[in-house]
């Protein structure tokens, strides 16, 4: 399985393979035939590292570059009488993964058999996941079954030993070969052809879907055809297939042509480059300039701006979904009457939702459970998901039922599994936020706001600011509502519990302006956040919060007051991808988006932004997530009783909105600070307690080998009232000591 060009030497047998005590049962490789036999039935935990792992590599440790290692062929032959031929590297690779199955007591079947392509990780975990985890995953503890895994995944390590001999040397020979040898090679890497030909009548703005086209051709080159081509595999091959280590846009630049640069400012540079650095490079200060101008900047730019959002956000995302815990009894199922409808369209979505339950129908009396061979079945198909979006047994406050979680509720049982969805998917939403490479693109996606917008505003050099054309100011506000604001920071420290003092470095996507009353809703088509400045921020300041009708705080100020100030700025630069990750967080945290779902369509959009957005979070995760937003339409504090069958007496509310009315005043006090929380009536009407209320924490778990948790804590509703006369009972009482004991003599 090491599919490398590794060079071969040959040498009589008997002088290299020299310590056949250290090789275990690969001592039969000394009888010169070239083969030996291997039974599965005679391999156990106890003799698999000495006589099997270790022996193999003992050999290769001898002999690796040897021709005779290459050629053997060990035959693995079961008792049924099926068999098969392996070399030794593919055994090795072979031996390691079925040491997690004799480790947990399981035969090897000629099912077991790992055999791929191309090894990656996710061949590796494809096959962990088949053979092990959804075997094992409701039979053995998962602290065991994460050790079984990691002892003998470690040993896939064992390879780096010899990674000066495997070393695959990136050389541009290969690439000259393949230029001479191939005319469809030929024309896409010279670059006196293809700039003449490929790009000659492609517009700028085409040329970067243009020069990916040709980099995929090439690419199909070098994985399919180069063997043929130079009798050997390109150095580039083996990188290319796994689709590891090698960016197919690094590599476009680096072989085809480098193409359009963006500027940094929403836009490209006016002049393609057509070169690539592998042929003629940079050759003109045009191309320099562009390829080494100011974009780069932006980008850090960019970057450290995204920092505190992303990070405010997952500050939100986490102490919304804290309180979320598994039901104790795996076995316990809730009696919910009421499911969540799915559509699963594609097989990355559908890799999702492999382990969990769902019904065919309502009234279907069977629980059915997503197995990782079934998406021919219900692909296309609606399906009714047991979810927990709608666990009763969540609503009764005694955790989410391991049914409606799903299977991987037997790995996770350990954990805090709301902050575990928090984080998962606030940690790789960051990374891609913050990463350079995908903040800009030679595409960019401009931001454009509508004729409403431009009446009133004007957008220079990315700030907007009040319209110079606007004959007048009267009678005219800008009304924002705090709950709408995406906050980088929830408090300033420095402010003295001044909550409005955290507006800087705090955006927003939508506000209202009324102008002689009539109110006009001002956004960007695309609902890009817009970053308040410092002069806006001073003169909000000056004007105190009102309530509206809905209960919602909101801050207005005249227009008069804005003349000639900048108001806003504007994102620098979009791209498909941000818009992917930004509609992420625009289905959670977007109040007029938000409000549009109901319990099935929201897990639909969901699961598809995230497909979109290319994060890999698992449905569990993404519904436990959505859990945490839904309400009773009539009481906000209170969560639906999904027992009762078509429940619709629900509503979806922003994460920043579940903060607000979280039915935990400390929950509150951490998102909003002291002043906002305590003048909200609603907070005077909160009983539940959290886990960050020390209060009210669990006691320490025992996590044993036998049983896996102890018993936790059942707490019930405690009025505030209730809970001062607790902590006055655990107050140590004064001792009361009479006047005339005051001058007894001590005994």
């Amino acid at each position: 399985m090491l599919r490398t060009n590794m060079k071969r030497y040959n040498a009589p047998m008997s002088t290299v393979l020299v310590n056949p005590e250290y090789y275990g049962v690969f001592k039969e490789l000394l009888n010169e035939s070239g083969m030996m036999r291997i039974n599965p039935a005679n391999i156990n935990k106890l003799n698999i590292m000495p006589d099997y792992i270790e022996g193999l590599l003992n050999v290769f440790r001898d002999s690796i570059e040897q021709e005779f290692i290459h050629n053997v062929r060990v035959l693995v032959q079961w008792d049924n009488g099926k068999c098969c031929k392996f070399n030794l590297f593919d055994l090795y690779f072979n031996l390691v993964m079925w040491k997690m199955l004799v480790d947990l007591d399981a035969t090897i079947q000629p099912y077991n058999i790992f055999i791929d392509k191309n090894i990656t990780g996710d061949t590796i975990k494809n096959w962990i996941d088949t053979n092990v985890i959804d075997v094992f995953l409701d039979k053995v503890d998962p602290l065991t079954l994460n050790r079984t895994i990691y002892h003998s995944y470690k040993h896939l390590q064992g390879v780096d030993e010899f990674a000066l001999y495997l070393a695959n040397t990136f050389n541009y020979f290969d690439f000259v070969g393949l230029d001479k040898l191939d005319m469809e090679a030929h024309k896409i890497l010279d670059n006196e052809y293809s700039a003449e030909h490929t790009y000659k009548n492609v517009a700028i703005e085409d040329a970067q879907d243009v020069g990916m086209e040709e980099t995929k051709k090439l690419i199909n080159i070098i994985t399919e055809r180069s063997k043929d081509i130079l009798g050997y595999d390109h150095c580039c091959a083996a990188a290319l297939r796994s689709q590891a280590g090698i960016s197919e846009r690094q590599f476009k630049e680096f072989a085809v042509n480098i193409g359009p640069k963006p500027d940094g400012l929403g836009g490209i540079y006016p002049h393609l480059i057509n070169t690539s650095f592998l042929d003629k490079g940079l050759d003109s200060l045009e191309s320099m300039f562009v390829e080494s101008a100011s974009a780069g900047r932006y980008a850090q730019i960019i970057a450290k701006t995204n920092v505190a959002n992303s990070g405010a956000f997952a500050r939100i995302l986490g102490l919304n979904n804290i309180d979320t815990d598994l039901h104790a009894d795996p076995n316990y199922v809730c009696n919910t009457k009421n499911f969540v409808k799915m559509t699963i369209n594609t097989p990355k979505i559908f890799k999702k939702f492999i382990g969990r339950w769902f019904k065919w129908s309502e009234d279907d009396p069977e629980d059915h459970c997503i197995g990782r061979k079934d998406f021919t079945l219900i692909a296309g198909k609606t399906i009714y998901l047991r979810d927990p979006m709608t666990c009763q047994s969540k609503t009764m406050g005694d955790g989410i039922c391991f049914r409606c979680y799903g299977k991987l509720a037997y790995i996770n049982r350990y954990v805090n599994i709301g902050k575990l969805a928090a984080e998962i998917l606030s940690a790789i939403l960051t990374q891609r936020f913050l990463s350079a490479k995908h903040i800009l693109s030679a595409k960019p996606i401009k931001v454009v706001f509508g004729d409403d917008f431009a009446k009133y505003f004007q957008n220079e050099e990315y700030l907007l600011s009040i319209s110079d054309e606007l004959e007048s100011t009267k009678k005219i506000y800008i009304k924002i509502n705090l709950d709408d604001i995406d906050q980088s920071q929830d408090t300033n420290e420095e402010a003295d519990d001044d909550d409005d003092s955290s507006f800087m470095s705090e955006s927003l996507t939508e506000f209202i302006v009324e102008d002689n009353g009539i109110e006009y809703n001002m956004h960007s088509n695309n609902y890009d956040s817009l970053t308040f400045t410092s002069e806006f921020v001073e003169i909000i300041h000056k004007h105190k919060t009102t309530t509206n009708d809905e209960g919602a705080e909101i801050v207005v100020v005249p227009f008069s007051e804005l003349v000639g100030i900048p108001l806003f700025a504007v994102p620098l630069a979009n791209s498909e991808l941000s818009k992917s990750l930004t509609e992420v967080k625009h289905i959670i945290n977007f109040r007029n988006k938000t409000s549009g779902f109901d319990k099935d369509t929201i897990l639909q959009a969901f699961m598809e932004a995230l497909d979109n957005g290319g994060l890999g979070v698992h449905s569990s995760h993404a519904s436990v997530i959505l859990s945490n937003m839904i309400r009773r339409k009539e009481e906000v504090l209170e969560t639906p009783d999904w027992s009762i069958p078509n429940q619709d007496d629900y509503q979806i509310i922003t994460v920043s909105s579940a903060l607000k009315y979280n039915p935990s005043t400390t929950v509150t006090l951490m998102y909003q600070g002291l002043r906002r929380t305590l003048i909200n009536p609603i907070t005077y009407r909160k009983r539940k307690p959290s886990k960050i209320d020390s209060y009210f924490m669990d006691a320490p778990q025992n996590i044993g080998k036998d049983s896996a948790f102890t018993k936790q804590t059942n707490k019930s509703e405690l009025t505030m009232e209730d809970m001062f006369r607790r902590v006055e009972e655990k107050k140590p009482q004064p001792k009361v000591i009479q006047f005339n004991e005051m001058f007894r003599p001590k005994e």
